[in-house]
């Protein structure tokens, strides 16, 4: 199974993607700013960062390049024996029918849902992207729900709803998507989800 974790910034897609990773999907790692870590894989962080330059988010690469290099990570990934393989970046938002493409139909969108307001004013606080920050944010927005999801595999989750009840929205993820999880993973999972100051 592959899986795509998909959000704004500050949308609680990190604490999604730090669930999951305790759940027992590989997430990537090594992971991009290990000193405070997103659970974005390095690697796949600087391949999107020159696709989707910050803050303009222009594309930089054809569709075809695009598909090819994420075919080409997955499979990397699985071929390391790990399963079920997933990835987390925000940047994600605007490749997700690349995604589709390369990791095929069976993709499992993972997508963290918050309100946009709130999202923007959480990177507002962490001051990442000066005057670009309500339009990078509303540029992920659009991409995500103007995307065509039919016959997709989405799994929403509202951020709001996991921190309310993690115990019931974890158990919900592990339902969905048929994790095979110990106790102790799932306690850990609980315990990792954290309060809105942390979230990306």
């Amino acid at each position: 199974m592959r899986i795509v974790v998909i959000g704004l910034y500050n949308s609680g897609s990190t604490c999604v993607a730090g669930v999951l990773h305790r759940l027992g999907v590989d997430m990537g790692a090594p992971y991009w700013h290990e000193n405070e870590c997103f659970y974005e894989p390095y690697d796949l962080s600087c391949i999107l960062r020159h696709f989707w330059p910050e803050p303009d988010c222009q594309s930089q690469a054809h569709e075809r390049i695009r598909v090819e290099v994420f075919r080409n990570w997955i499979l990397g990934r699985e071929s390391l024996g790990s399963s079920p393989c997933g990835a987390k970046h925000p940047l994600f938002c605007l490749s997700l029918a690349d995604l589709r493409k390369a990791w095929g139909e069976q993709t499992v969108f993972v997508w963290i849902q918050r309100e946009r307001e709130a999202s923007i004013a959480g990177l507002r606080k962490r001051n990442w992207f000066g005057e670009m920050t309500e339009p990078i944010q509303n540029k992920l927005w659009n991409a995500v729900h103007d995307f065509n999801f039919e016959n997709a595999n989405v799994l929403k989750l509202q951020y709001d709803a996991i921190l309310q009840d993690p115990s019931r929205e974890i158990d919900r993820i592990i339902s969905t998507l048929k994790l095979d999880v110990k106790a102790d993973s799932r306690r850990q999972a609980i315990a990792w989800v954290q309060p809105p100051s942390g979230a990306t």
